[in-house]
């Protein structure tokens, strides 16, 4: 009886180890079904992205994005699913290579039909230039925006934006060029020396500790830049209106050489 009992356990496990088998068996099949069924299902026509219109360039050249995307589009993941496919595409990927482009501030990627992919850009807006070699040379520029990131080479040197001059940082691991991490605070200022009318043109970020603005007269105003520069500017006004120093405000700026701002609110200048 014993023996009998045996023989039917283990005829009994044979069975369910076939039927287990069996089971894992046709569960492979209709997973390698449904597999290749949504890999054809990807390379459908009807659910692919044919055309990326690209809209906001006008810094960027349009092509140069398309291609960029077209360039993720392109291809299968794991040879087998399409990435252009409308469910599939990589638009993560995508985000991550237009943003990688430094006049490109943000991206939005959306489908515009079934078929077409749009990429709208909203590209940095130049406030500021920062420019290699001397005071005066302009040969050498780029453009600079509201944060001081540096973003893309320029020949159009606008009246209207002030010249940034001295050394450049960088974030680890990051492309982006900064001209200075206190650029919003130098803005600040140069917009408001502007207001005060004495003609702003250049700033100098010397390693010897000052700041040195150039003027459209000729003049220089020289700063120890460790001051507050909302102080500098109250320092400023009230010598330029002092009428025994700047009569005539005009007059006193063709002839200045330089006005220094030193530490203890000591100010020194010379005439030409």
């Amino acid at each position: 009886m014993a023996e009998r009992a045996l023989f039917q356990q283990t005829k009994l496990r044979a069975r369910r180890r076939a039927r287990a088998w069996r089971l894992l068996g046709l569960s492979v099949a209709a997973a390698a079904i449904l597999y290749f069924s949504l890999s054809l299902l990807s390379q459908l026509s009807a659910l692919q992205i044919e055309r990326v219109v690209v809209t906001g360039a006008h810094r960027v050249p349009e092509e140069n994005i398309r291609e960029t995307v077209l360039a993720e589009l392109s291809g299968n993941y794991g040879g087998i699913f399409s990435r252009s496919n409308v469910l599939l595409y990589p638009k993560s990927a995508i985000r991550t290579d237009v943003l990688a482009v430094p006049a490109v501030k943000s991206v939005n990627i959306s489908r515009s039909d079934m078929h077409t992919l749009s990429i709208d850009l909203e590209e940095r807006v130049e406030v500021a230039l920062w420019c290699e070699g001397p005071i005066g040379e302009t040969e050498r520029c780029s453009s600079v925006d509201e944060n001081g990131q540096i973003f893309a080479r320029t020949t159009v040197i606008s009246s209207d934006r002030f010249v940034y001059r001295g050394a450049v940082t960088s974030i680890d691991e990051s492309r982006d060029v900064f001209v200075s991490p206190d650029f919003r605070k130098l803005q600040f200022f140069m917009t408001q020396l502007s207001g005060l009318s004495v003609g702003p043109r250049e700033i100098f970020v010397g390693t010897d500790g000052y700041l040195t603005i150039s003027l459209s007269n000729g003049g220089k105003i020289i700063i120890d830049a460790t001051r507050d520069l909302s102080d500098v500017l109250s320092d400023i006004a009230l010598v330029i209106s002092d009428k025994s120093v700047a009569p005539d405000l005009l007059t006193f700026l063709n002839n200045l050489d330089y006005i220094k701002f030193d530490s203890g609110s000591k100010v020194v200048y010379k005439m030409k």
